[in-house]
């Protein structure tokens, strides 16, 4: 699953990557990266 989504993303990256910038697309990437730590950060009860 994780090797499809990455074939599927990466021409789409690439047109990104063409059309914004290198910059933009790495600002885009840390993005992604960070907001699914952050949910995930906040959606974890630590409690026990």
């Amino acid at each position: 699953m994780i090797f499809l989504s990455a074939a599927a993303s990466t021409p789409l990256w690439e047109y990104i990557r063409v059309k914004k910038g290198a910059r933009m697309s790495g600002m885009i990437g840390i993005a992604f990266w960070a907001v699914p730590i952050l949910l995930f950060a906040f959606a974890t009860s630590f409690e026990m």
